[in-house]
């Protein structure tokens, strides 16, 4: 297996999500551990006008962080027609699904 850094920080990927979810260009997933990551997150405001999002203190990010990252770039990544954009968010949520069996 062969891992690469993203070249996004965390802050753009959520930003990203956002415009996705709201056209429901996406779907999460009902996981609780998921939806209560990305619903604590906080927004400020950076030098330089910058957003940034994290998570608050004391509280994690780390399957949010993973679950917006496969989102942002699948969706990015996909330039085929709608019926096959269907199936591969099918197919993306069946993995999103197994991935969030293994966190419990």
């Amino acid at each position: 297996m062969h891992l690469e850094p993203c070249e996004k920080i965390k802050s753009d990927i959520y930003l990203d999500l956002v415009p996705l979810i709201n056209s429901k260009a996406v779907r999460l997933l009902d996981h609780d551990r998921t939806m209560v990551q990305l619903v604590s997150l906080e927004r400020s405001a950076k030098a330089g006008g910058r957003d940034k999002i994290d998570h608050p203190r004391g509280l994690h990010d780390d399957v949010a962080n993973a679950a917006a990252g496969a989102l942002v770039f699948a969706y990015q990544g996909m330039s085929f027609s709608p019926g096959q954009r269907l199936r591969d968010n099918m197919k993306l949520e069946q993995a999103y699904r197994r991935l969030a069996r293994s966190f419990g």
